[in-house]
């Protein structure tokens, strides 16, 4: 073998040296990454060196060189992963704002059932002994426990609306954070791979900065002609744009109780607008989808239930005559609760007339005056109107148990929902992790191989050196 020849061997086995330290430093690279959120399996790929033309011998091979550090990802899969994660976000929202809610219905404090079911029985005792001050007062106690759990079951309701603003605070501000992180990111990946780098591990982050997101509201992505990763919302506003950033932020809404809204800002600063409405999925959206739906129709039903009560109790109530009061002829027309304006905000206002309150005696438990004391036609029939239709068809005992009905339906549909997305989600990660993940036995079989190759490549080396000893020797 020729001089030539033999530093040509050293050449290709110090090739092959390199080639397989790196690899051996993919893999260690892998195994010390294991456990990172979001990280993705790197491999390094191999590829023929330039062959060279040898006189009488034709194209010779120089070895192996490492060709790229390859991400084993496929953006499909994290594509549906972060749709998945959208939509598992928004369905375990819904489900613990709707729990909460839930616990308005079933709460023996407040417990608007029982209120109102106390309050008509106090009617149909008072008939037993119509001229009782004592059963009188017992009929006014309960009038007013029921306006107390339904003041109280209003008041939480809201509470829950309230709260769901600070909630929403801190999603749009993380939103916006990790969309500049993002963005910092497109720049410092397009200035590494611009020169040739490899920006893997920078791109592993981002992946996580976007699946933060996507677990907040829903986005879609793709890449500009420069390789920026551009983000934008379902709604159709963009959030990271390049090197640039949107913002997202809450301001009271005048048209929806002063809740918070969402509002976007462009990169420039230059667009404002509210997209509350184009928000559907995500964390966000199962804060608003209660909030807004959920917690909205709640609301409204007990308003309209407690108004029907007020408009029933108070109409049957003026048509009878109380006691006797100081001699002067028993009185009528008189309402049992305060007046109402109107269905909204009806739950939170309800109360027993407070001349009422003070003087039992007012309470029209006649049909007549002439009745009065021992009349209790009157009080009959207020006893009688739990069982009326009052309200969409139904009596306000079975009208209330349709609210609970509804409202356990929703938090029904939202643990389905979750438990399938869920599935869903796990499902997608499970590919994800058997195409991009981590496998510690796969990676330790890698190193071996590598490893053996590293010592053939050393081999190699010692062989070729001998060698030229060997023609040295053979020179003196």
């Amino acid at each position: 073998m020729s001089v030539r020849g033999t530093f040509t061997s050293l050449s290709i086995g110090r090739n092959s040296l390199l080639a397989h330290r790196t690899a051996i430093d993919t893999v260690g690279h892998n195994l010390a990454n294991a456990g990172v959120e979001g990280y993705t399996r790197q491999r390094a790929t191999y590829s023929p060196m330039t062959a060279t033309t040898t006189y009488g011998v034709g194209i010779q091979g120089n070895g192996v060189r490492i060709d790229s550090i390859q991400r084993m990802g496929q953006q499909l899969v994290e594509r549906r992963l972060d749709q998945d994660a959208s939509d598992s976000a928004e369905a375990e929202s819904r489900l613990n704002f709707l729990n909460q809610l839930q616990v308005v219905y079933t709460d023996e404090s407040w417990g608007v059932s029982d209120g109102i079911n106390n309050f008509f029985n106090a009617f149909r005792e008072l008939a037993r002994n119509p001229a009782s001050i004592v059963q009188r007062q017992e009929v006014l106690n309960a009038g007013a426990e029921m306006a107390r759990r339904m003041n109280t079951a209003a008041a939480r309701i809201e509470e829950l609306r309230s709260d769901s603003d600070t909630q929403l605070k801190g999603y749009a501000g993380q939103v916006t954070q990790m969309a500049s992180v993002i963005a910092d990111l497109n720049r410092e990946i397009r200035a590494i791979e611009a020169n040739g780098g490899s920006a893997n591990d920078l791109r592993d982050q981002r992946g996580v900065a976007l699946r933060r997101i996507a677990e907040l509201v829903e986005v879609r992505t793709h890449n500009d002609e420069d390789g920026h990763l551009i983000v934008q919302m379902t709604s159709g506003h963009t959030l990271v744009s390049g090197r640039r950033s949107a913002t997202l932020e809450t301001r009271p809404d005048p048209n929806n109780s002063g809740l918070a809204g969402i509002v976007y800002t462009d990169a420039d600063g230059a667009k404002t607008v509210d997209i509350t409405a184009g928000i559907t999925s995500g964390a966000v959206g199962g804060v608003l989808n209660a909030r807004d739906t959920a917690a909205a129709a709640a609301l409204s039903g007990l308003d309209d239930l407690a108004f029907a009560i007020e408009q029933e109790v108070n109409l049957q109530h003026r048509a009878g005559f109380g006691l006797s009061i100081g001699g002067a002829a028993p009185a009528n027309n008189a309402n049992f609760f305060t007046i109402l304006p109107g269905a909204s905000g009806a739950a939170s206002a309800l109360a027993v007339d407070p001349a009422l309150m003070a003087d039992p005696r007012r309470l029209a438990a006649a049909e007549t005056a002439a009745g009065s004391p021992g009349d209790n036609r009157n009080a009959l029939e207020l006893g009688a109107i739990e069982g009326r239709v009052i309200l969409s068809n139904s009596s306000a005992s079975d009208y209330w148990a349709d609210q609970v009905r509804q409202v356990g339906d929703r938090v029904f549909r939202a643990e389905r929902d979750m438990t399938n997305f869920d599935a869903r989600k796990e499902q997608t990660t499970q590919v994800r992790e058997s195409i991009a993940g981590v496998s510690v036995d796969e990676e330790l079989a890698e190193l071996v191989k590598v490893q053996t190759s590293f010592e053939a490549s050393a081999k190699i080396i010692s062989t070729a050196d001998e060698l030229l000893q060997t023609v040295l020797e053979i020179k003196r």
